[in-house]
């Protein structure tokens, strides 16, 4: 009821020839008589609604508007339409839907009505009031229809968002570079887009920390050898495989921790274990950054162990850090600043000083 009494109280005021504010504040009044509602309340809310920044869009947009109409570019639009779709039926209709879906101007917004009406030799006010009888049934019978646009809308304008969002040229130079990474990047879009970004975003740290736990698992190890020129090479660790007669430097390539110390002791067990046993292992720690409790545990077995054995396990190129966490275990080394002089330290033939 209140509806159609503001909007049917509207229109009357407008055929009556009442300015559009008035009109709009009349009809409201007449809305709050019928509802039974104080004035005081009106005028509350009137001063209230009108408090807000962004209201001041209305008076620049009607101040573009008329810039529009008076300085020729509305018709210039209008125009510019027409030599478009003028010749087909419906041609400005077509333009307005185009114009919705790419986001463009509207060819019949408010700044080239004036335009239009003029082109149609209107001189009343028909055309308004045939707009304003159109809004008038929009609101009073296809309100229940209309609900569903704005979520509509919304997720359009999510779902475009998110289609930027995806950068193939990305994932194709990921495919081709690290396959696993590429993995992990598509599983985590199926399931941001399939069940929601939260759960994407925690399967991808997951799937993350797997594939690092993955990948030093198995870390590039390798003994060190020299050619007759002095270059050094990197040869796969294996039973029987020296740097030279008695001694084997061996680098680890990561850090040590739980899922590779057992990697670390068997290799190193079995390069002890040869026919001719070396006499020293150097442990080349050139790359291995950190050692948690398990790695730790295991490199004071493995140094009692070959100790036993007759090996000497030497340390070389390792961090500061690294060499306390090393200690901390009960590990004293010798530790040496480089693989040149544990080498130097072993051709001494004697029990190399710590350092």
């Amino acid at each position: 009821m209140a509806l159609t009494v503001l909007c049917l109280g509207f229109v009357v005021l407008l055929m009556l020839g009442v300015p559009v504010a008035f009109a709009i504040g009349l009809a409201c009044l007449a809305t709050f008589a019928v509802e039974g509602l104080p004035f005081e309340t009106a005028i509350q809310m009137m001063v209230s609604g009108m408090n807000v920044f962004s209201f001041l869009a209305i008076p620049f947009f009607i101040f573009s508007g008329e810039l529009m109409l008076h300085g020729g570019i509305a018709d210039k639009i209008v125009a510019f339409a027409r030599s478009l779709v003028g010749h087909w039926k419906g041609g400005l209709g077509l333009a307005n839907v185009a114009a919705g879906f790419s986001g463009t101007f509207v060819v019949n917004g408010s700044p080239t009505k004036t335009e239009m009406v003029d082109e149609g030799h209107s001189h009343t006010q028909v055309a308004q009031l045939t707009t304003a009888a159109m809004v008038a049934i929009v609101l009073l019978f296809l309100t229940k229809p209309l609900q569903y646009l704005p979520n509509a809308v919304l997720s359009s304008v999510v779902f475009l968002i998110g289609i930027k969002l995806i950068d193939l040229d990305g994932m194709r130079e990921i495919l081709r570079l690290r396959k696993d990474e590429f993995v992990v990047a598509a599983i985590t879009a199926a399931i941001v887009v399939g069940v929601g970004v939260e759960q994407g975003i925690i399967l991808a740290i997951i799937l993350s920390l797997l594939l690092h736990v993955k990948r030093h698992y198995a870390p590039a190890d390798a003994i060190l050898t020299w050619d007759a020129e002095g270059h050094v090479r990197g040869v796969e660790p294996a039973a029987g495989v020296v740097s030279e007669p008695g001694l084997i430097v061996y680098r680890f390539g990561a850090g040590l921790f739980y899922a590779n110390a057992q990697h670390l002791s068997d290799e190193l067990l079995e390069l002890a274990s040869a026919e001719t046993p070396p006499r020293w292992i150097i442990f080349d720690a050139v790359a291995v950054d950190d050692i948690d409790f398990t790695g730790g545990k295991t490199l004071a077995e493995l140094s009692a162990q070959l100790g036993r054995q007759g090996v000497t396990l030497a340390f070389a190129d390792t961090r500061r850090a690294v060499r306390a966490e090393i200690e901390r275990y009960g590990v004293t080394g010798p530790f040496f600043e480089s693989v040149g002089a544990a080498r130097e330290a072993f051709r001494a033939e004697g029990t190399p000083p710590t350092h």
